[in-house]
């Protein structure tokens, strides 16, 4: 009898020990698909908001080509500052904001721990930036993205050490309307 018992416990820890490496394996499984998720929606996010973005800056240029934004630099774009913020010169609305959705843009909200835009328009061109800290799924998915952009139009940069106003650990994206 006390053969049999030994027998059954034996059956008994394998069936266990199968349980908890097919939960491991299962709970694995739903961590890597949720990263690849996030991966996709932030790639997918970012992308949405460069080209509209992109739309709302070049718009104004061309539509006002005799703005003057008084830095001396591509001046019938926005001169530098934050994104939300921005005046297109030149405009003749009263309100010359780029972002008060008259014509149907607005400025997308920022998600998945990225910053808000910052933009710039000085002698090296016009451009966006935004950044993000230790995050990995954010990381792979600024990597991924650079390959969808012609050469050199969208750059990623990952930082290891702290910069001002920059943690350890972060990447920052940064997108080229205009390149010197």
């Amino acid at each position: 009898m006390k053969k049999h018992r030994g027998f059954v416990a034996s059956y008994l820890l394998t069936a266990i020990a199968l349980i908890v490496i097919v939960t491991s394996g299962v709970t694995f499984m739903q961590q890597d698909l949720s990263r690849n998720q996030v991966i996709f929606d932030s790639s997918k996010l970012i992308q949405s908001q460069i080209s509209t973005i992109h739309t709302v800056l070049t718009n104004c240029a061309l539509l006002y080509p005799m703005g003057d934004n008084g830095s001396g630099f591509h001046k019938s774009y926005p001169a530098t500052g934050a994104l939300a913020s921005r005046d297109c010169p030149g405009s003749t609305f009263s309100n010359q904001n780029l972002w008060t959705g008259r014509d149907g843009m607005v400025l997308p909200a920022m998600k998945f721990g990225y910053s808000n835009w910052k933009y710039v328009n000085d002698a090296t061109g016009v451009f966006v930036t935004t950044t993000w800290a230790n995050e990995a799924a954010l990381e792979k998915s600024a990597a991924n993205l650079v390959n969808k952009y012609a050469s050199g139009q969208l750059e990623y940069m990952f930082i290891l050490e702290p910069l001002p106003r920059i943690p350890a650990r972060s990447g920052i994206l940064k997108y080229w309307i205009i390149k010197e």
